[in-house]
This record gives structure tokens, C-alpha cells and sequence, in this order.
């Protein structure tokens, strides 16, 4: 005989996807994406996670980066000037860039690996305030930052990355890499927190897709930022 509570518990895991198709500004292309970042996400959260986003995610999300800026400054306080700024990678892309940083894996393994997650997850950055807020937020939900851009990493992107990756920080030694980070925000290498911070903000309110900006570009910014902040031990997952 069926365990009838068995039965309501297994409904119950079923996340309410139906949310993603009424938030009006995510593209056709980018729901399939929200919806397989979901299922990587644990349970516990994923509930969670929908009825947030129903809150921090409007129907019209301003597309002025600048705005979303001053929105994550008031909320972080004194943040911005003791750490480093939160990045837009996807969970898996931190995690290896800091296991390649510490030596567990090959720069060639973790090149590989955030071309994979970029390709999967979906590519572009784009959703203004709704894009940073939710990097902002950190762990496993960071990874639903393309997603909400919607579209997936093209393969014209994704050679001419990984090259620039292979060439600028993996098959490099790690002090020539950081040393290639500091050099991208024109900056020396004893910088302060917060002139790191604005060096990198500038460099994506230039680049970001929803400025019409370059999305490689814009890629290229998170990567060296995320070389500075593994280098610093400030990159989280």
C-alpha cells in the first residue's frame, strides 16, 4: 500500500519552476538555464530561492549598472572598503580557479572547467540590478547569475576565452598571472582594497552587455578580478 505522507513529501521536491515563466524580463533562453541551475542547487534552498526571487527580481529590472552599485553599497556598508567585490562567475568557475590557485588542479583542468560551467549554466551577464544582487548573495546561487542573462556561451566566445585564459593566467606562472591582473585595472601590485574595488567597477559599468558592452570583455574583468581575490584569499564560494 502507498505511503500516502511518502507521497506528499515527494511532491513537495518538486521546485514551483512555474515562477521563472511569469518573471517577465528572463528570456525564452534563459529559463531552460535558470531551471538546470536549480536542480544543481540543494533542496533545502531551492524553495527558498524561488520565493526570493520573486522580491528581488522585479518585472522591469533597471538596467543601469551603476544603479545596481549603490544599491549592493548601502546594503554592504563598510564592505566595499575591507573586501574585495563580489565577482560575476559561476559557483564551479570559483571553486576550481581557487583549487588551481592552491595547486590541487592544472590551469589547463580549471580553463577547461569555467568554459564548461559558462557553456552550461549559460553565458551572458546580462539583468542589470538582478545580475549583481544575486552574485552579491554568494554561494551555490551565484551560479544562477547566467541563467538570468539568458543565452548560452557561443563557441566563437568560448576559443577566443579560453586562449586569452591559457595565455594570461593558466599557463603562466601564478605571480606573472597576478601580475597580469593588476596590470588589466592599471594598477600596481600593493593596491589598496579599494582602489581595486574601483578599478573594478569602472571596467564593468565600460563593459558590461547591458551598457553595450563587450561580453568578452566583461568575462575577461570577472577573471582577473578572481585572480586578485584568490591571490588575496577573498575568493569565496
Amino acid at each position: 500500500m502507498m505511503d500516502v505522507n511518502k507521497q506528499t513529501d515527494d511532491k513537495d521536491k518538486t521546485p514551483d519552476v512555474s515562477i521563472i515563466a511569469k518573471l517577465e524580463h528572463l528570456s525564452l533562453e534563459a529559463s531552460p538555464g535558470m531551471v538546470r541551475a536549480l536542480s544543481i542547487i540543494p533542496y533545502e534552498s531551492q524553495k527558498r530561492f524561488l520565493v526570493m526571487l520573486k522580491d528581488i527580481v522585479p518585472t522591469t529590472v533597471p538596467s543601469n549598472v551603476m544603479n545596481a552599485v549603490v544599491s549592493v553599497n548601502k546594503g554592504g556598508g563598510a564592505v566595499v572598503t575591507v573586501a574585495l567585490a563580489s565577482i560575476h562567475l559561476t559557483y564551479e568557475a570559483i571553486v576550481n580557479i581557487r583549487r588551481w590557485w592552491n595547486g590541487e588542479i592544472s590551469g589547463k583542468r580549471c580553463c577547461k572547467t569555467i568554459i564548461d560551467s559558462l557553456a552550461t549554466i549559460g553565458g551572458s551577464v546580462g539583468g542589470g540590478f538582478a545580475g549583481v544582487v544575486v552574485g552579491a548573495l554568494g554561494g551555490p546561487v551565484g551560479m544562477i547569475i547566467g541563467a538570468i542573462g539568458g543565452g548560452m556561451l557561443g563557441g566563437q566566445l568560448a576559443k577566443g576565452l579560453s586562449q586569452w585564459m591559457t595565455e594570461k593566467i593558466f599557463d603562466v606562472p601564478k605571480s606573472e598571472a597576478l601580475e597580469n591582473a593588476y596590470n588589466f585595472f592599471n594598477l600596481r601590485n600593493h593596491a589598496s582594497n579599494h582602489q581595486i574595488n574601483t578599478a573594478y567597477r569602472q571596467k564593468c559599468l565600460e563593459y558590461h552587455p547591458d551598457r553595450r558592452g563587450s561580453e568578452e570583455m566583461f568575462h575577461k574583468v570577472q577573471m582577473e578580478m578572481a585572480v586578485i581575490k584568490a591571490a588575496k584569499g577573498e575568493l569565496y564560494s
